[in-house]
């Protein structure tokens, strides 16, 4: 019985020194003990990228009037915009495991928010139909790449008896961020949103690249 719940305080893949802490091996395996705050902030960290995820899923509702108004965009041109995310995300979704075993996790999470962050520029700075397309794609290669690392990211650093309740977090922040830009996206306009969903990548963005090699 002791044994048993040893284990179920012991992370899903134990963290050894001198990795990235994504699960990769070395020399000698480190504290699987780390205090509750790191496992709360590292995650918190983690589903900043869930929340880039909602908004980029709900950026093209609020945005279709505005959006095809300024650029004089026709319901065909939009319906490739706002569908094209969707195969953006298909092709993230399929390189996502080779990206997350040859760089780490977080260094995954990082790339996908680069994406994320560039997608939004050229959005932002769009003048015709071609900028929005490639910014919506790359978006969508982005949140396919964080549709797979962040739960696999935060399975792996929590603890047994928080694990369920830590997995949960992913998709209730992915839902609060779709929500919010359907209710931003009546008060602001387009170019704002874009704006808004750039600036979450970016913080993420500043702090995943420094943990990379840590």
């Amino acid at each position: 019985m002791e044994r048993e719940d040893q284990e179920a305080q012991e992370p899903l893949l134990v963290t050894v020194a001198g990795s990235s802490g994504d699960g990769h091996r070395g020399a000698a395996p480190a504290a699987s003990s780390s205090p509750i705050a790191v496992v709360v902030t590292s995650t918190a960290v983690a589903v900043a990228g869930s929340f880039e995820f909602g908004i980029s899923v709900g950026y093209s509702s609020p945005s279709q009037p505005g959006i095809m108004r300024d650029l004089h965009l026709s319901i065909a041109e939009y319906s490739v915009f706002g569908s094209i995310l969707i195969i953006g995300a298909m092709l993230g979704a399929i390189v996502s495991g080779t990206v997350a075993d040859r760089v780490g996790r977080r260094c995954a999470m990082a790339i996908s928010d680069v994406l994320c962050i560039l997608g939004y520029l050229l959005i932002t700075f769009s003048q015709n139909f071609w900028w929005l397309d490639i910014g919506r794609l790359s978006i969508g290669c982005g949140i396919g790449l964080l549709s797979y690392v962040v739960p696999v990211y935060i399975s792996e650093i929590t603890p047994k008896n928080l694990r369920g309740g830590f997995a949960t977090v992913n998709q209730f922040v992915i839902c609060c961020g779709a929500s919010l830009a359907y209710v931003l996206g009546t008060f602001i306009t387009w170019h704002s949103l874009a704006i808004i969903s750039k600036k979450s990548g970016s913080m993420f963005t500043a702090v995943g690249w420094p943990s990379c090699n840590s």
